[in-house]
């Protein structure tokens, strides 16, 4: 499936396996259950495509941990999410700095996916002391 179709596509964790799933969202109202293609999904671990894909061709989903290269060559460290109709990338430089990046700022040619941060929200804690 080409990128800008994966716009709109969303990714979580099974409950009964807690593997990853992709596929299309749907929810019953007026409950808390959401499904992936049939399968239950944990919603704390929803995160919908951003369409746009890592330096690998690998869909960048809302959560996911990515690295990137900034313009001055330094490596940033952070989490894609959504706001105000944007995809951003945040996070903390090797030197305690807060930073926010427009996602569509970024050279693609750089990025790459690490994890998600459901399965290890240590990492960018971790990223910031070993780059010390």
């Amino acid at each position: 499936m080409p990128m800008n179709e994966m716009r709109g596509i969303w990714q979580g964790k099974r409950v009964d396996n807690g593997e990853w799933i992709t596929g299309d969202l749907s929810r019953i109202k007026n409950a808390d259950q959401f499904f992936i293609d049939n399968y239950t999904v944990d919603p704390s671990t929803l995160g919908e495509c951003t369409g746009l894909p890592d330096k690998n061709g690998n869909p960048i989903f809302e959560g996911n941990q990515i690295s990137f290269e900034t313009i001055s060559g330094s490596i940033r460290t952070g989490t894609v999410f959504w706001y105000g109709g944007v995809w951003y990338v945040d996070g903390r430089s090797a030197y305690g700095t807060e930073f926010i990046y427009r996602l569509d700022y970024v050279d693609f040619k750089s990025v790459e996916i690490i994890c998600d941060i459901h399965d290890n929200p240590g990492l960018m804690k971790d990223k910031v002391q070993n780059d010390k």
